[in-house]
């Protein structure tokens, strides 16, 4: 809702805000994200470890910059896409291909769709309708009694 809204992600999963997350593994090396895991194997390595690099070396290195990137990073379909803002073309492990690596929608592309549409919809519908229709037909039939 806040991203339909216009606010800005504060997570890899959805939107279009980049994000400076860097994971630290148990044996110290440092990953752009854990999630980029099951894409293959090494995709959220960096090759930097706490021991010897700064988090620094590794928010300013190349492959970091790429990912945090937003918008930019997608491919042609997400950006025509009208709901990319909230979307942010879903997570980067579910647009790997081999052969074109992350420049592909989600494989969840239409249900994401359908999903933020959907809450767009009710919120339109919500909105419009005005905190007087809530109030008009009383509290839930589960509130407690005060």
């Amino acid at each position: 809702m806040n991203l339909i809204l216009g606010g800005d992600s504060v997570t890899e999963q959805v939107g279009t805000s980049p994000t400076a997350t860097i994971v630290v593994e148990t044996d110290g090396t440092m990953h752009l994200s854990d999630m980029l895991t099951p894409a293959y194997p090494g995709a959220g390595a960096t090759g930097r470890n706490v021991a010897a690099d700064s988090f620094d070396s590794v928010l300013l290195a190349p492959e970091t910059v790429a990912w945090r990137r937003g918008r930019q990073e997608l491919c042609s379909t997400c950006l025509a896409c009208p709901v990319v803002r909230a979307c942010g073309g879903g997570l980067r492990e579910h647009r790997y291909k081999a052969g074109t690596g992350f420049d592909n929608p989600s494989v969840y592309c239409q249900d994401l769709y359908h999903l933020i549409t959907h809450i767009r919809k009710r919120m339109v519908a919500d909105l419009a309708a005005g905190p007087a229709a809530s109030l008009a037909t009383g509290p839930p039939a589960t509130a407690p009694a005060s």
